[in-house]
């Protein structure tokens, strides 16, 4: 008679890992991403800023290329008395302020005198305009103005060109070879001598971010001047 012995065969269980991180790894992941943000703003912030920079600078000298081709239009048109019971006795004026006189190149012309061309825009005519720049100066800023009239008219259109923040700004006048303040001299100041015109104006800003001076020459003769029907009679 045969016996069988069997042998009893345990199996042990292996824990069934659930799927996903653990917390530990989770803590990584996010340092790392929390890193790579960190250098990522730390660039985008570092190109905003060249950006930024780029684009004062750019829309800086589009200002300053504005600002001298208004000022150069205005200056280069002036003459030195027109004909007319009232515009041949206007003249050039200026000190460190402020400088007015007559123009053919005005900035805005009948277009915006109103009323005077009712309303049609005469670009081929060179009318006369009394023209005047002004620097006012308040307590933390300079404001650079302009105004103009028709000479026959009293009513003056005016209009804020620039402002400069924590600046200073004067005007001054080449004449024979030198730089002065007051235009015209007091040695020149007399009725036939004050119609004369400098050879250029100089404008000049001084301020903690602004530093420039424009010299804009005139084109017109500088000579005094003498009404043709006055010469004709002499």
């Amino acid at each position: 008679m045969m016996f069988f012995s069997i042998k009893r065969i345990e199996v042990k269980a292996f824990p069934v890992r659930n799927s996903g991180f653990t917390l530990l790894e989770m803590l990584v992941v996010v340092l790392l991403v929390a890193l790579l943000s960190s250098v990522l703003m730390q660039g985008f912030v570092y190109m905003a800023g060249i950006y930024g920079a780029v684009e004062r600078r750019q829309d800086l000298a589009r200002s300053q290329y504005l600002l001298e081709g208004w000022l150069r239009d205005s200056i280069q048109g002036m003459v030195n008395g027109v004909d007319g019971p009232v515009g041949k006795g206007v003249r050039f004026e200026g000190d460190e302020t402020s400088f007015k006189g007559i123009s053919l190149e005005p900035l805005v012309g009948l277009e915006g005198q109103g009323g005077a061309t009712d309303g049609i825009s005469l670009p081929h005519v060179r009318v006369p305009h009394k023209i005047e720049w002004r620097l006012e100066q308040t307590v933390d800023a300079v404001k650079l103005r302009y105004g103009e009239s028709i000479v026959t008219g009293e009513r003056w259109q005016w209009y804020n060109v620039r402002e400069w923040k924590a600046a200073e700004a004067s005007l001054s006048y080449w004449y024979n070879g030198r730089l002065i303040t007051n235009f015209p001299e007091k040695s020149h100041s007399g009725t036939d001598g004050g119609m004369l015109l400098p050879s250029g104006v100089v404008l000049t800003v001084r301020g903690v971010r602004t530093n420039f001076s424009v010299f804009i020459a005139l084109n017109s003769n500088p000579k005094k001047y003498r009404s043709p029907v006055a010469s004709d009679d002499m």
